[in-house]
Order: structure tokens, then C-alpha cells, then sequence
């Protein structure tokens, strides 16, 4: 399964947008985008994931989804995603 930060990139390289492109439309940083990509920070806040689904033509709820799971610590994700299955 794809992490958070790979499903923005692949959408940010698939619309041939630049970080700092990226950055200007959804009113961040460009650092920030790169730190989400890379797994360096963890998936941001609902009003940005909001933001960078909007520019890229994501589906919301699969992204805030994806987000709030990736924050959840390593051993309960195992534990959500076996109940869930």
C-alpha cells in the first residue's frame, strides 16, 4: 500500500506541478510539501489534505482516510488493518 506522501507526489509529478508550484497553489511551503512526501512529517491536517486533493485531483475521503491511518501508531495500525480485513 502506498503511503500518503507517495499518492501526492505521483499525483504532483503526473500534473507536472513543481514543489514550489504545489506549494503556491495550496498556500504552503514547499518544504512542508517535500517533508510530506518523503515521510518526514507526518500527513498533514484535514484542511490541507483538503487543499492538495483540490490541486490534484484527488479523492477527498480516501486521502483523509489514508492520513488519519498514517498517524496512528505502527502496532495499532497492524492491529486496525487485520480488523478491518
Amino acid at each position: 500500500m502506498k503511503t500518503f506522501g507517495e499518492l501526492i507526489r505521483e499525483a504532483r509529478q503526473a500534473k507536472q506541478y513543481s514543489l514550489s508550484a504545489l506549494a503556491q497553489i495550496t498556500k504552503t511551503f514547499k518544504g512542508y510539501i517535500c517533508g510530506i512526501e518523503t515521510g518526514k512529517l507526518n500527513p498533514p491536517s484535514p484542511k490541507m489534505v483538503r487543499r492538495l486533493c483540490r490541486a490534484l485531483d484527488l479523492d477527498v475521503n480516501d486521502m483523509l482516510v489514508r492520513s488519519v491511518f498514517e498517524k496512528l501508531p505502527k502496532g495499532l495500525r497492524f492491529h486496525k488493518l487485520r480488523e478491518l480485513m
